[in-house]
Formats: C-alpha cells, sequence, structure tokens
C-alpha cells in the first residue's frame, strides 16, 4: 500500500477520489498477480494424485481471482459479494477431482 501512497481508510471504506479508486485498483492488480504466479507455479510443481483433495480450495481460489479479473480489480464490486452457485463450484471441484489436477 505504500508503493501506492494508498491509505489504509481507502482500502477499508472505499476510494474518496479517481485518483486514490486508481491507486487501489493497482494495489491489487499486483496481488491478484502474484496470487495468481504463485497458483500456477503450484500447478506446474509435481505432486502426487493423493494430495489432490489437500489442494481443493485452490479451485476456490482461482475462481475468486478470475472474478477478481472481471470486476477490474476492484474489491469492493458488488459481482464479488455474489457467491458462485453451488452447482458451479461443485462442478469445478468434481472436474479438478476427476482429472486429478488442481
Amino acid at each position: 500500500m505504500e508503493r501506492y501512497a494508498l491509505k489504509a481508510n481507502a482500502v477499508l471504506k472505499g476510494p474518496g477520489s479517481e485518483a486514490e479508486a486508481k491507486a487501489l485498483r493497482d494495489c491489487v492488480f499486483d496481488v491478484a498477480s502474484q496470487a495468481y504466479g504463485h497458483l500456477d507455479k503450484a500447478r506446474e510443481l509435481p505432486y502426487s494424485p493423493l494430495a489432490v483433495p489437500a489442494l481443493m480450495p485452490s479451485v476456490r481460489c482461482s475462481m475468486y481471482l478470475e472474478a477478481l479479473r472481471r470486476a477490474d480489480f476492484l474489491p469492493a464490486h458488488p459481482a464479488l459479494h455474489h457467491e458462485p452457485t453451488h452447482v458451479q463450484f461443485q462442478l469445478k471441484v468434481l472436474y479438478a477431482s476427476l482429472m486429478k489436477k488442481i
């Protein structure tokens, strides 16, 4: 947050100006990019198929990062506060489980 001269108030209560909104968007973009990079690296590492159940939370993380990208990296965007349907989530988890891939 220091890198973007972003105050905690702008994160907690929402940006008060266009400059704060841009700084918040840039900050969230950097954090989300790092998270997505870590997920990609974890997917490339060799792991036992027996470890797949322990790695299933990464499916939800991936879904959230994709939703954040669609919301233009605005953490207060209303679309982020709607959970994906239970069926969508279960299908993604089932696919990951059957393919033994996270």
